[in-house]
């Protein structure tokens, strides 16, 4: 029922009394009034975001009201403002009848939460800096004025903030104990005082972070109640694949920030100068604090001279190594290059010849030429002077790399190891191409001797028939001419291998499961699929105690089935069902219209109770016996479905479990899935496995269809409930990879309040699976069965 007059004047007083406002007599403290004079920055161009937050004091706060909402324009908003003295002015009819709109709106309630929050900010500030409803606080400062005020806007819905500060203020001024009291929010459209470090070394920090973290950061200025300011630096990172951790990094000094920025702008500029040399990891160490590694080593400002140093030294002295390595090779190749002109003076030596004889064997004096021409041997020394000629015409080697590396200095600059670099990667691309001259002079040689071998054979056939002129006359003249063979180079490189899909969350999960709900809503029977939905219900792990044949603990199955039976009681109780559900599956409203993926649809959810008809009439037995059937379903109809790429699949588990190896297991696709899904271990270290599976492994997705009926075939495909697969474990061998460990933090918002987020180590154990297969037939264990 509304409320009557009576009750409206009741709470407008009772609201009145908590405040302790008289609206007969406005306090003496709120007509003093001076203009703020406030303008906005013109460098500051982000509207809604907070970069400064302070312990104020509550009397230092001018209360302005303006007859506009919170996302109107300052200027406007300023430009519209009035003291509160003008909206308790009843002679001013329409601003008082906003106040009393206002304070109809008031929540005393909310107010006590307010009260309440900030009496825990009186201990510590928040860990993430920001908190809950921060926005709030409409506060600015205004520099010429050099005050605080607030700006409320009229046409919002929330005025507690408003009501908390002038509830404080008339409780100031009536007591006679002046208790000056303090709260903590952010100040609107304030820039950084760069008393720690300029805006433009700040925005830098935000590139850097960016570069390593992927996501950009969060940077506040924070300053207690004694107005010492730290700056806090709040943000995400990946720390594997696509797992996020939150981490926070205070800066609580001038060196501390000028330390930190250095840091920071060197590892930057080492991974953009010298991209292909160096990228550097982001972690979280056990302090929620954001850590960079090369390889293994950590790398701040502390160490970044030393690293440097080491770093120089190591480029050095594979400087030095190289240099050894370019006169072996610049040796090697005017070796080749001297066989090469040796060589191809042999062949054009030979060439002449060949060409003579077929020049001459045309006319009879030329025969005759000829005959006497070729029973003289070859003047060896002729080719000798000719290869000595053509030596001197070989060109000289390139200009020697000088090896400009002084190790004279104690320690050496960025900008050093850059050169360094620079010139590092001008040897090796000389290195490079006297690499591709030999090999290509080596071809060369190869290709140049079988001719010279052709040649030579042609010749000889010639000396064979030169006995009497009679021969060579005959030979001469037959029609048929030697042929000499062409040198060829063979091409080695061996055929690519082929390339298999590699998995991307990103790109292809949506594709995935919209292909994979469409082929096992074909090829999976509504029982196969029901059974798969068992799997990852709270019976999957009964179904695996009857696939890995051990010793059934009929107790346990009773003890389970009357849990069920409770929970499907309880259930009948809150719908209240008959004692039997003769309808089954199609137990809800088929015309009620749901939504999934942003699709609208008409089909049920599985029960579980449902599909194993479960009743208070129910068995042991019969329990056991549906639970036997849905593994033997899952396990004839596994193969049926492929991996359609190259991928890995994730669980999460306590530190002191292992990954069940014979039954089937519930897998997620995104590790992030599995580690939200093992929220509920009590314990800071978990063991996140990943599986490496290949294509074509046989694997079902736990796609729509597994979860929903589609009696009404309006179901939309896809995986959008879960990004569960399930595997038959027995049917892998489990290969060890890789092991690494990482931290992550509790999302920081969530715990606002806390000294520290929890932090939670996590075991990465890789695994590759492969296929069990027959030694002799390659056949799959399973399908050797079958054959059987």
């Amino acid at each position: 029922m509304p409320k009557t007059v009576t009750e409206n004047v009741s709470d407008f007083q009772k609201k009145l009394d908590y405040i302790g406002l008289n609206l007969e007599k406005t306090p003496k403290f709120l007509m003093d009034f001076e203009p703020l004079e406030f303008e906005k920055s013109s460098s500051y161009n982000e509207d809604n975001e907070h970069r400064i937050f302070k312990y104020i004091s509550i009397n230092d706060i001018e209360l302005l009201v303006s007859p506009t909402n919170r996302l109107t324009d300052i200027k406007e908003k300023y430009a519209k403002a009035k003291p509160i003295k003008e909206y308790l002015n009843q002679k001013n009819i329409e601003e008082y009848a906003t106040f009393l709109k206002m304070l109809n709106m008031m929540s005393i309630e909310e107010i006590e939460k307010i009260e309440d929050r900030q009496n825990s900010f009186e201990k510590k500030v928040p860990f993430s800096v920001k908190y809950d409803k921060d926005y709030e606080w409409q506060i600015y400062y205004s520099e010429k004025a050099n005050k605080y005020f607030m700006l409320t806007t009229s046409e919002d819905y929330e005025f507690n903030a408003f009501f908390y500060i002038l509830k404080k203020q008339i409780k100031y001024n009536r007591s006679r104990k002046k208790i000056d009291e303090k709260i903590y929010v952010p100040i609107n459209y304030l820039n950084y005082s760069s008393d720690f470090l300029s805006k433009t070394e700040i925005a830098d920090l935000e590139n850097y972070l960016w570069l390593f973290t992927k996501n950009w950061p969060n940077i506040f200025e924070v300053h207690d109640k004694d107005d010492n300011m730290n700056i806090e630096i709040i943000g995400t990172t990946n720390v594997y694949k696509n797992i996020t951790s939150g981490y926070k990094v205070s800066l609580k000094s001038k060196e501390d920030a000028v330390k930190y920025y250095k840091g920071l702008k060197a590892l930057f500029i080492l991974q953009t100068e010298l991209a292909f040399h160096y990228h550097f990891d982001a972690k979280i160490n056990t302090n929620c604090e954001l850590e960079l590694f090369y390889k293994l080593e950590k790398i701040d400002y502390t160490n970044i001279m030393d690293f440097i140093n080491v770093q120089y030294k190591s480029v050095s002295k594979k400087m030095e190594d190289d240099s050894k390595n370019i006169s072996e090779l610049e040796s090697k190749l005017e070796n080749l290059k001297q066989e090469a002109a040796l060589k191809d003076l042999e062949y054009v030596n030979k060439q002449k010849q060949i060409a003579m004889y077929l020049e001459y064997k045309k006319t009879f004096f030329g025969k005759i030429k000829l005959f006497l021409k070729f029973k003289k041997k070859n003047n060896k020394e002729e080719v000798t002077n000719d290869v000595n000629k053509e030596n001197a015409k070989v060109e000289k080697k390139e200009e020697e790399v000088k090896n400009l590396v002084t190790n004279d200095k104690q320690n050496y600059t960025i900008e050093d190891l850059i050169l360094l670099y620079a010139k590092l990667e001008k040897e090796t691309a000389y290195i490079k191409n006297m690499k591709s001259d030999i090999h290509a002079l080596e071809l060369k040689l190869k290709n140049v001797n079988r001719k010279i071998e052709n040649a030579t054979k042609y010749i000889e056939e010639i000396d064979n028939h030169k006995k009497s002129i009679f021969e060579f006359w005959r030979f001469v003249n037959k029609d048929e001419l030697l042929e000499m063979e062409e040198g060829t180079i063979q091409d080695n490189n061996e055929k690519s291998s082929n390339h298999k899909k590699v998995f991307d969350y990103e790109l292809d999960f949506t594709e995935l499961g919209i292909q994979m709900d469409k082929l096992q809503r074909k090829l999976l029977s509504k029982d196969v699929q029901d059974s798969v939905f068992l799997i990852d219900s709270n019976v999957g792990d009964c179904i695996n105690i009857i696939k890995s044949n051990i010793d059934i603990d009929i107790e346990q199955l009773r003890e389970r089935l009357n849990e069920l039976k409770a929970m499907a009681e309880k259930k009948r109780k809150i719908y209240n069902m008959e004692d039997f559900d003769i309808f089954g599956s199609i137990s809800d409203n088929t015309n009620q219209v749901k939504t999934l993926a942003n699709k609208k649809h008409r089909e049920t959810e599985k029960d579980m109770l449902n599909i194993l008809n479960i009743s208070q009439n129910s068995d042991v037995e019969g329990f056991k016996t549906r639970l036997e059937n849905s593994e033997k379903l899952v396990s004839e109809n596994i193969n049926k479905i492929k991996s359609n790429f190259n991928m890995p699949i994730y669980v999460a588990v306590s530190n002191s479990q292992m990954i069940d190896k014979q039954g089937f297991g519930v897998y997620h696709i995104a590790a992030d899935a599995a580690l939200r899904e093992a929220e509920n271990i009590n314990s800071d270290k978990i063991n996140l496995y990943q599986l490496d599976i290949t294509e074509g492994m046989p694997l079902i997705y736990c796609t729509n269809i597994i979860y929903y009926n589609n009696f009404n075939e309006t179901l939309p495909l896809g995986m959008n409930v879960t990004d569960k697969v399930i595997i038959d474990s027995a049917k892998f061998e489990f290969m060890p990879k890789n092991m690494i460990t990482f931290n992550i933090c509790d999302n920081l918002s969530e715990n606002e309040m806390q000294d520290m987020p929890v932090i939670k180590t996590i075991m990465l154990c890789e695994y590759e699976l492969v296929l069990k297969t027959d030694k002799n037939s390659g056949k799959t264990a399973e399908e050797e069965k079958k054959v059987d």
